[in-house]
């Protein structure tokens, strides 16, 4: 799943401190209605959690929207399990996974030949 702002909640205090900050702009001159107005249109002004607190599965660096997750579930334990990438690590990640299944699947030369192939391809 990609997730994007939309799928997070609204940072309602992130949203207060900014509208407040414009408003003090406006009343000191600084800013005018309609520069106000724009600042804080949906087009200009996103004021959603984009900060989400997690890791890439990958690189271990630490995530901003938007990011891709995995949902599954330890079956043992019966935990929830999620696994997060950045957009640029997911692609590689799976290419890896799905040689991996290409080696049990065919053998290892043809799974090595399938992700040369995706490598060669990517880069075109």
């Amino acid at each position: 799943m990609l997730v994007v702002s939309k799928h997070l909640q609204w940072n309602f205090k992130f949203h207060a401190a900014r509208k407040k900050e414009v408003e003090e702009a406006v009343r000191a001159g600084v800013l005018s209605q309609d520069e106000a107005k724009a600042l804080l249109s949906r087009e200009n002004f996103r004021p959603f959690l984009d900060d989400i607190e997690r890791q890439c599965f990958v690189c271990r660096n630490k995530l901003k929207i938007p990011a891709v997750m995995w949902h599954g579930a330890d079956a043992a334990n019966r935990e929830n399990l999620d696994l997060w990438f950045h957009p640029e690590c997911v692609e590689g990640f799976a290419q890896r996974l799905m040689r991996d299944a290409n080696e049990a699947k065919y053998g290892k030369e043809k799974a090595d030949a399938i992700l040369q192939t995706w490598k060669d391809d990517s880069a075109a």
